[in-house]
């Protein structure tokens, strides 16, 4: 079962994009990594599943329920840490 999903997510600051159509699914009990070079959208990806930034298209999916357009406070309620 994946645990988080998320799904062709398009994210950025005012105006200038930063990530165009991420895609990523994390198992339960699985360990997985995300590595890539300084500026590539590994904070800017985090803050958006987080609920810091809004997606501009796409959805994140927390143990089968859409938490794209919950805040950041109910994502962590909601077990997201």
């Amino acid at each position: 079962m994946n645990l988080l999903e998320i799904n062709d997510i398009a994210s950025g600051y005012e105006g200038l994009q930063i990530l165009w159509g991420v895609n990523l699914r994390l198992e339960q009990g699985k360990l997985t990594t995300l590595v890539g070079s300084n500026g590539v959208g590994k904070t800017t990806l985090l803050s958006t599943v987080m609920g810091l930034l809004r997606p501009w298209q796409g959805t994140v999916t927390f143990a089968g329920q859409d938490v794209t357009h919950l805040s950041a406070h109910a994502r962590a309620k909601a077990g997201m840490v």
